[in-house]
């Protein structure tokens, strides 16, 4: 939990965070991506986070423990908007 409420604070203070019909948000978005993709939901407008949120804050842990040079992630295609 305190990984990522770290993140979620980092998020927002670099500006990547903003706050969206009382959800917190962040845009994932890429001038190449060929049909509109909606913002990350981070944290719900009642407070709680999403699995979303704890991929990244897995993502941020292993990055800080590991550093790799580069990380894949293989998902079913029933996620390609997650």
């Amino acid at each position: 939990q305190d990984r990522i409420s770290g993140l979620v604070e980092r998020l927002k203070q670099e500006g990547y965070a903003y706050e969206s019909q009382g959800a917190l948000v962040v845009d994932v978005a890429t001038p190449e991506d060929t049909h509109p993709i909606p913002p990350l939901m981070l944290v719900k407008s009642d407070g709680a986070v999403l699995y979303g949120t704890t991929d990244l804050a897995t993502l941020d842990q292993r990055e800080a423990d590991y550093h790799p040079d580069l990380v894949l992630y293989v998902v079913d295609n029933r996620q390609r908007d997650h």
